[in-house]
């Protein structure tokens, strides 16, 4: 009896694909050749090499051809070599050394600034002046000073003010109106030497008031309050005429008096003076030095 002998038969499967430098194909079947149509093999890339088109898989047609043609070509071109591009500093300069000094305008408490562009190699953000190539970064600070020269403004300045004492009295109570202050952008202390309702002895008392701003501008002003005897405490604080020869001494080879007084200072100081006096009446010798001496 005849045996029929055993048909060889093949499965139909797409060639192993081939190796290249770049890297390999997943899973390792693929490169066997135990790839049915249908199938797919995955591209990855050795370390340092890139793809240099976007395709990530190859597939096994039903024709048993890969969709990708295996050449040498075309397997020298899956994956290259990553070369980075050496890339340099971006520079960048601000204007005016990266600084800006402005004067605010009369009346105003603040300005718009403009400035130019810094000089940059590349492109940049304006707003953060930073230059950017690359994911390296260059950037520079512009510091932006506004002065303010404006003094503050006062008004209602007072006069000049004489109060004249009352008989009995050695000192005055003086009140007057504050001066006002205003400035472009704010008054931050004022000075004042005395307060309105002080008590003020007889004699030149010089008042003072001092605005000064944020940026150390200052305003002032100033006035005097002229504390005065009255002329009948005058009258009788002075040397009566009919009674001058008791302090007067006459020499007795000139017809000359020689008078002597004694001027009391509200602070306490004293002061002794010595007058020629050729007429009868004294007083306008004495009240001339008086005065002198008082006023220094």
């Amino acid at each position: 009896m005849l045996v029929p002998a055993a048909s060889e038969t093949s499965v139909a499967t797409c060639p192993k694909l081939p190796s290249f430098q770049g890297g390999w194909f997943l899973p390792g079947v693929c490169n066997t050749g135990s790839i049915y149509p249908g199938d797919s093999c995955s591209i990855h890339c050795r370390l340092g090499y890139r793809k240099l088109q976007p395709i990530h898989s190859v597939t096994c047609e039903d024709d048993l051809r890969w969709s990708l043609d295996m050449t040498q070509d075309v397997l020298e071109r899956i994956c290259v070599k990553d070369y980075v591009e050496e890339i340099r500093q971006p520079s960048i300069i601000c204007p005016n050394d990266g600084r800006l000094s402005l004067v605010l305008p009369p009346g105003h408490s603040s300005m718009a600034v403009r400035f130019p562009q810094p000089k940059t190699s590349v492109d940049f953000q304006k707003v953060k002046f930073t230059a950017v190539q690359a994911n390296r970064t260059s950037s520079c600070t512009l510091s932006i000073t506004v002065e303010d020269r404006e003094a503050p403004q006062v008004s209602n300045c007072p006069r000049d003010i004489e109060k004249v004492l009352e008989r009995g009295r050695r000192s005055q109570i003086v009140f007057w109106s504050e001066p006002n202050f205003l400035d472009n952008v704010q008054v931050a202390h004022v000075y004042k030497s005395r307060e309105p309702g002080s008590e003020f002895v007889v004699g030149r008392h010089p008042i003072s008031y001092i605005a000064t701003d944020s940026s150390d501008n200052k305003a002032y002003c100033r006035f005097t309050i002229d504390v005065k005897e009255s002329k009948a405490l005058e009258m009788a604080n002075s040397i009566r005429a009919q009674s001058y020869n008791a302090y007067a001494d006459r020499r007795a080879d000139t017809s000359e008096y020689y008078f002597k007084a004694v001027l009391v200072c509200p602070s306490g100081a004293q002061y002794e003076v010595e007058s020629k006096i050729i007429s009868l009446n004294p007083y306008g010798n004495i009240s001339h030095l008086f005065s002198r001496i008082y006023l220094g």
